[in-house]
């Protein structure tokens, strides 16, 4: 018998899920009932491994159960037939797998720590959607345009210790707009900031968020339109504020925020001019302007998944099928800043994905050894050919005279 028990690295990784909470929703909701072979646990485990191995469809999942040793021992299971994957995959309610996301993103959250003063002053939350598009015919139930059909990601990350967290998702068809899901993704809290751009408009809602509290910075639209401007400070010309006015917001016959805003133009580094709104008064002008930079990182957010997880491909047509796949996506990112995290690595979250991409079957502690080894690298790198030095020296060669040697091919001028 082998008595190796040495655990593996998906094995660790997949420790980042709470499984004593797992075990005792599937024993509460009797998800197991009449289950012979493919157990909500194992399902979960080799769902897991299609969005880190980017399995394409659930044909080539039965397959490499089938085709794979190390596998087949990390699961307990030597073959899954691709409809038994598909059932489950139907059967299981998004519900369930939203309340694993969220342990496992408040299990990091409590861990990581603020890295700069900015973001020790401040709980820093960007809020913002993506569309994920999808074929009408097949998936009829998700109609968003007269030839497609989409879910729409509405998304919550913290960005902590320079790292990016999804703390609170929403899925819901691509028709709702974005600031649908406004009351779910920005709470009162005092201690957070909300970043968001100009499709969570809403003069009633900033209202609210100035008399709970909520501080927020977004950016105007160009036809919104001011009431009156209370005051106009002062700007330094050598920073890229342009202006910075207390201004009231609305007109009649639309709302009249009751609440009055900060306007603060900044002149981008492309040259643009961009109008920011926030209800924070205190805030220094350049700092709002480097807040709403960090905007961005919730769009990186959406191109790393979509690129590095299945999400653009569904194995399923059905409206749980589909979400079921999203969360899945949404807990393998997790779980992979969980194992950053937890082997103290500094690398880019896509250098870990790929190492635990090659290395899921070997020891954990292979694993660390890889991710926190330093590069062997003593040279500079490449360097740039001096041509501008060369000229002028061969320049000063001519003109001096010094020519015959400009006629041999094998010339090699060094400086």
């Amino acid at each position: 018998m082998d008595k190796d028990t040495t655990k593996s690295t998906f094995t660790e990784y997949l420790n980042g899920l709470d499984w004593s909470m797992i075990s005792k929703e599937i024993d509460r909701l009797k998800l197991d009932r009449y289950t012979k072979k493919l157990f909500v646990s194992i399902w979960l485990k080799l769902m897991v491994y299609a969005q880190t191995h980017q399995v394409a469809s659930l044909t080539d999942l039965s397959l490499h159960v089938r085709a794979n040793p190390d596998l087949q021992r990390e699961l307990g299971l030597s073959s899954i037939s691709t409809a038994q994957l598909s059932r489950k995959l139907r059967a299981m309610n998004p519900e369930q797998l939203q309340t694993m996301f969220s342990q496992v993103m408040s299990s990091i959250l409590a861990i990581h720590r603020p890295q700069d003063a900015m973001e020790q002053s401040k709980r820093l939350c960007i809020v913002d959607a993506s569309t994920v598009t999808m074929c009408l015919e097949r998936f009829p139930w998700a109609e968003f345009r007269s030839t497609k059909s989409g879910v729409k990601l509405h998304q919550r990350v913290v960005i902590a210790d320079g790292t990016t967290i999804p703390d609170k998702a929403i899925l819901t068809p691509a028709r709702p707009s974005d600031k649908s899901q406004m009351d779910e993704l920005i709470e009162v809290d005092p201690n957070a900031l909300y970043l968001f751009d100009r499709g969570y408009l809403a003069y009633e809602k900033f209202d609210q968020y100035c008399e709970s509290g909520t501080r927020f910075v977004t950016r105007l639209k160009h036809n919104a339109c001011i009431r009156e401007v209370e005051e106009e400070r002062p700007v330094d010309p050598n920073s890229p504020v342009l202006r910075d006015a207390v201004i009231w917001l609305g007109q009649y016959p639309g709302y009249w925020m009751h609440a009055k805003l900060r306007l603060v133009e900044v002149r981008g580094d492309d040259g643009r001019t961009v109008q920011l709104l926030t209800n924070d008064l205190d805030l220094d002008a350049q700092e709002i302007g480097a807040l709403y930079r960090k905007r961005w990182q919730i769009e990186l957010f959406f191109k790393w998944i979509k690129q590095h997880l299945v999400i653009k491909r569904f194995y399923g047509t059905s409206k749980w099928a589909v979400y079921n796949q999203l969360w899945l996506a949404l807990i393998t990112y997790g779980l992979l800043v969980k194992i950053r995290q937890r082997t103290g690595c500094k690398k880019r979250l896509l250098e870990v994905y790929k190492v635990v991409q090659q290395m899921w079957a070997k020891p954990f502690q292979e694993l660390i050894h890889s991710l926190q080894r330093k590069g062997t690298r003593k040279s500079s790198g490449r360097q740039a050919y001096p041509v501008d030095k060369i000229f002028a020296y061969t320049l000063q060669q001519y003109e001096q005279g010094d020519t015959k040697h400009l006629d041999e091919l094998m010339y090699d001028p060094i400086l």
